[in-house]
């Protein structure tokens, strides 16, 4: 029996390091790069892994979840739990599950109960055992950053990336979260930015806040000067007194390019009905390498408005609560009525394990050619 262990950075970390018996081939793992949760709360972080199509003849899948304090979760003394022996390490008993599901090749880890000493980097290790013996290992070697905040701080959630298109206004949406505290005022928010480092450096501006509810921070008609990564941070105050909150890990701006690869098809033209369903078709080369796929619809010219979102705090307040997919990409349009001419476009986000290169994941951005909304009874 033959073990191939690999160990990869990804590719927005500074070089990456492999150990391995054989030629490259797509073995990723993708994970967020940050979270935060107070003291006691539980926390969830997905794992999205693949492997080639040339290791199909698998006898059982398995995930490692590892922690380490430092940037790196590659050595084995680290592991806090296994879904092959369904074991715990010493401190880790019973708080720590995974859900595994191996036909989409993702994986759930839940930790629960949170101690203040657990803000450390939290790693998915990937197992498959091959029918004739053999074992494949790989995993993210820098993994998910959990910072644990105390009950008195205050959280800050961000998105871990946001893509985008040359030309595009990009709205960087944000929650603040107190553990004891519902009613807070926000007195003043800040930006920090930096090309490079994921800790967003010490440079910062102070912002105009939008903060009902949440913190808004808009780039109108971004270029490839703004891709980077952002962290907010905020001074708000409660019935305790003034308080600040500040992420330590940022928001990734990607500037992408469309590589037109995914022939997004979607009608040039509709007449408006009331609800009505708008098609939109795709296609994915090599479907096995794929991470993650995303689809949004959009509106604007430059693309500023979303007209559905995962995330529907996104979503423009016309639309709010009125869209969603149908399938995986057809847009369902509930509204009473639309502006004529107003033209929908369909875009599609994917994430890919890169061909031969370790854990180096490509990011794709594409957008149909838009479809036109024709008020009926209009020409």
């Amino acid at each position: 029996m033959h073990t191939h262990v690999r160990t990869y950075r990804d590719n927005d970390e500074p070089g990456y390091i492999c150990q391995t018996h054989e030629a490259e081939k797509e073995f990723c793992v993708d994970q967020p790069k940050a979270l935060e949760a107070f003291v006691g709360d539980s926390v969830t972080f997905p794992c999205s892994f693949v492997y080639p199509a040339s290791e199909d003849r698998i006898s059982s899948v398995d995930v490692a979840v590892k922690a380490d304090s430092g940037r790196f979760c590659g050595n084995n003394e680290n592991e806090i739990y296994n879904t092959a022996t369904m074991s715990s390490s010493r401190g880790y008993e019973g708080r720590v599950s995974v859900m595994l599901d191996r036909e989409n090749r993702n994986a759930s880890v839940t930790i629960r109960n949170l101690q203040s000493g657990e803000s450390k980097y939290y790693c998915c290790r990937m197992q498959i055992k091959l029918q004739d013996g053999n074992i494949e290992i790989w995993q993210h070697a820098v993994g998910t950053y959990i910072r644990v905040r105390g009950a008195d701080e205050g959280i800050l959630e961000q998105p871990p990336f946001i893509p985008a298109l040359a030309g595009d206004t990009v709205t960087l949406l944000s929650r603040l979260k107190t553990k004891n505290n519902p009613s807070l005022n926000v007195t003043a928010c800040r930006v920090r930015w930096d090309r490079e480092d994921t800790g967003c450096g010490s440079n910062s501006y102070d912002i105009n806040c939008t903060t009902s509810p949440n913190i808004l921070f808009s780039i109108n008609h971004v270029n490839s000067s703004h891709q980077g990564w952002y962290c907010l941070s905020i001074d708000f105050s409660t019935g305790d007194g003034p308080r600040s909150a500040q992420r330590e890990t940022g928001t990734q701006l990607l500037i992408l390019q469309p590589e037109n690869t995914l022939n997004i098809s979607q009608p040039p033209e509709v007449v408006f009905n009331n609800p009505l369903i708008i098609n939109c078709s795709f296609s994915v080369p090599n479907k096995r390498v794929i991470l993650h796929s995303a689809v949004y619809w959009m509106m604007g010219n430059p693309r500023e408005h979303f007209v559905f979102h995962p995330d529907p705090d996104y979503i423009h307040p016309d639309y709010k609560g009125k869209t969603q997919l149908v399938g995986d990409s057809d847009l369902h349009l509930n509204v009473s009525n639309v502006p004529d001419n107003t033209t929908l476009y369909c875009r599609v986000v994917i994430k890919r394990c890169a061909s031969g290169q370790g854990n180096q994941i490509d990011t794709i951005l594409e957008e149909g050619p838009g479809t036109r909304l024709r008020v009926h009874g209009k020409k």
